[in-house]
């Protein structure tokens, strides 16, 4: 009755979409979430909330068919909320468990120019220049961490680890 009132209605077309959640068809569900996506006035934290289950579950799984869907949602999230860091930092996880590093490393620079207080997605770019053996970037991206957030040991790891192999080249 609510959606015949209002169709629009986030927290109703959520409500309907559990429908579609517990029949276990995850692309159709995902699909189901994209007019709540589009809706620049549903809190982001709710649309990414919906999300984080699949980033895990393509993270276990490697399913790149539900990686394909996910990142559907993710790119209607940065359209919508341009200036958030969440929308890129989502992007680049769906993107980093799917195999596409350097699309990756760029939702998550994007995502770090916007938010410099998330050490997780700095932890991931480390993770990513490790990978690709760029220990010039690696050792930037460590600095710049240490600086931010002296108490996270992971960047002193990662900062240690392009210096011997600096050191070595």
């Amino acid at each position: 009755k609510i959606l015949a009132i209002n169709p629009s209605d986030a927290p109703a077309t959520l409500a309907l979409a559990d429908a579609l959640k517990a029949s276990g068809d995850d692309a159709t569900y995902l699909n189901s979430l994209k007019p709540i996506f589009e809706q620049e006035d549903i809190d982001i934290d709710a649309k990414v909330k919906e999300l984080i289950p699949y980033i895990r579950k393509i993270a276990d799984t490697g399913d790149k068919n539900l990686a394909m869907v996910s990142l559907q949602l993710s790119d209607i999230l940065e359209i919508k909320h341009p200036d958030e860091a969440k929308s890129y930092s989502v992007s680049g996880d769906l993107l980093y468990h799917s195999g596409r590093n350097k699309e990756a490393l760029e939702k998550y620079k994007k995502a770090i120019s916007l938010d410099q207080t998330v050490f997780a997605i700095y932890e991931q770019v480390m993770y990513i220049y490790l990978e690709l053996g760029d220990f010039t970037a690696l050792l930037e991206i460590t600095e710049e961490a240490i600086d931010l957030f002296p108490n996270q040991s992971r960047a002193y790891y990662f900062n240690g680890i392009a210096l011997s192999q600096k050191a070595k080249s």
